[in-house]
């Protein structure tokens, strides 16, 4: 009985839809775990072990991950990988070692903590305490109307913190409440391209749906998620010019003494865990490196009568710079393709600190202060429409371009999409900030998205690691459909 459910247990191929499933089929997990034979010479337990198979004949690359067939092997515990290595050569004299016993497991695998484990256990179980204590604290000063004796001392109280993060705090100047809802709805954005992008690697039965669904133009929201990111770096790039330039009044030597102050309070507040997600915080930060170099001499610039239409011009050279060299570097080195480089991304930011330049400097301007006041509410309606039309345009023809045109146009269009959305989200910020937005500044304004934005650093943090921790427990074939896509992520967000 016990070597039926072991051999049960194990993958077997050629397995039933080999070339339209997914290349993956690790049998029966909780049957080869569940094997538990006592007996008086000791105890059999089942082993589950997985391996990865290259057969050439079906054109598989082994240079490409994906073109192996991820397979799994149930065994009594008492064998070990290299045992089944020297029975597979047995009969296939060229077999390559397919097993390891690194990635076996049996019921009483990783019962016993590590001390990593013991670390991370008492560390959280040190915040946890400190939560408490905080809180009930919290709760004594409150209930006395007495004072903290230090700030420091309420850091970790739920009480204070729920409070900070359900604050709704009123419209002013300085602040662009518009930001709220863009981030929200960009970080969404991003945990549905994220939540998308590990179909290919678990078990499915219609894989071949999978990649003929991005070909869809219902699929334009999980294609074009990138366009979040860029979102992200066009609000980074406009706060920090927009703060900054506050204080344009402020002698040279203040503002260059400044800057390791900047730099430290950055890193310190920014600097997590070495996680995938956090090249945007890699490059983010090489670019707040670049930008003093940037805003000290727009800030002396202002100084001058002429100062802001040079630093528009001068911003203006830059963001062309920004744009031509991604473009060149693709067109001259047609296997560079990596979009998480800085200066891929650097039109973003730029063309946010222009922006910010600009609404700093015209705060106090009325809305196109530059229109008749009788053609202001026209202009307003017709640059709304063709903004939002183009924006859509960048959505729908990116993949247009990238399904049906070569390499040369599709890295024309990559470096012109960018400054084409950023363009787009310039409009939306400034008419809203002004109350020209109508129903899509009603939107963004909302006051639930002020919790929300606040939260979203922490979504951007932890989500791939939920992501990640819901596909590596899948055990079993999944079926791909548009519901399960749409739920899946409304799950993932919802968490």
């Amino acid at each position: 009985m016990i070597l039926v459910l072991v051999l049960d247990a194990t993958s077997k191929f050629p397995y039933t839809g080999l070339h339209y499933a997914s290349r993956l089929d690790y049998g029966n997990f909780d049957q080869c775990l569940s094997v538990d034979h006592k007996y008086e010479g000791g105890r059999i337990l089942g082993k589950h072990c997985n391996a990865g198979l290259l057969i050439p004949d079906l054109g598989g690359n082994i240079t490409d991950i994906n073109a192996y067939f991820k397979l799994a092997v149930c065994m009594p515990d008492g064998c070990t990988a290299k045992d089944y290595n020297t029975i597979a050569r047995h009969f296939i004299k060229i077999f390559p070692p397919l097993f390891q016993d690194e990635r076996c497991q049996t019921v009483d695998s990783g019962t016993d903590l590590t001390a990593t484990d013991i670390v991370t256990i008492t560390i959280f179980a040190i915040c946890i305490a400190l939560m408490i204590v905080s809180t009930i604290y919290d709760f004594y000063l409150h209930k006395t109307e007495s004072k903290s004796i230090h700030p420091a001392c309420l850091a970790f109280s739920v009480l204070s913190n729920g409070r900070k993060l359900l604050h709704i705090s009123k419209n002013s100047k300085d602040q662009i409440q518009t930001f709220h809802g863009l981030k929200v709805i960009s970080m969404m954005w991003v945990v549905a391209g994220h939540g998308f992008a590990v179909w290919p690697h678990i078990s499915i039965t219609n894989k071949r749906d999978v990649e003929s669904f991005l070909h869809q133009r219902y699929s334009l929201y999980i294609s074009t998620a990138h366009l979040a990111v860029d979102t992200f770096f066009f609000i980074s790039g406009f706060l920090l010019a927009f703060q900054y330039l506050k204080s344009k009044t402020k002698p040279l030597m203040v503002q260059v003494s400044s800057i390791p102050y900047m730099y430290v309070h950055r890193y310190l507040r920014l600097t997590p865990a070495c996680l995938t997600q956090t090249w945007y915080l890699s490059a983010d930060m090489q670019m707040f490196l670049l930008s003093p170099l940037i805003l000290i001499p727009i800030s002396l610039n202002l100084r001058r009568s002429s100062g802001f239409k040079v630093s528009i011009v001068e911003l203006f050279i830059l963001n062309l710079f920004c744009i031509a060299m991604p473009m060149a570097l693709k067109l001259v080195f047609q296997d560079y393709g990596n979009e998480y480089d800085t200066h891929s991304r650097l039109i973003n930011y730029f063309m946010g600190m222009m922006l910010g330049l600009f609404m700093r400097v015209k705060q106090d301007k009325p809305f196109l202060y530059g229109i008749d006041r009788k053609y202001v509410s026209i202009t307003n309606l017709i640059t709304w429409i063709i903004i939002l039309l183009g924006m859509l345009a960048t959505v729908i023809c990116y993949q247009e371009v990238e399904m049906n045109h070569g390499y040369t146009s599709l890295s024309v269009f990559y470096s012109l999409m960018r400054p084409a959305w950023c363009i787009g989200l310039s409009w939306i910020v400034y008419s809203c900030y002004h109350g020209y937005g109508g129903f899509v500044n009603w939107l963004l304004c909302l006051p639930v998205f002020q919790i929300g934005g606040r939260l979203t650093y922490c979504m951007y943090l932890v989500h791939l690691s939920v992501i990640m921790y819901y596909t590596l427990t899948i055990r079993t074939y999944w079926y791909f459909s548009d519901y399960n896509v749409v739920s899946i992520i409304f799950l993932l967000l919802l968490f």
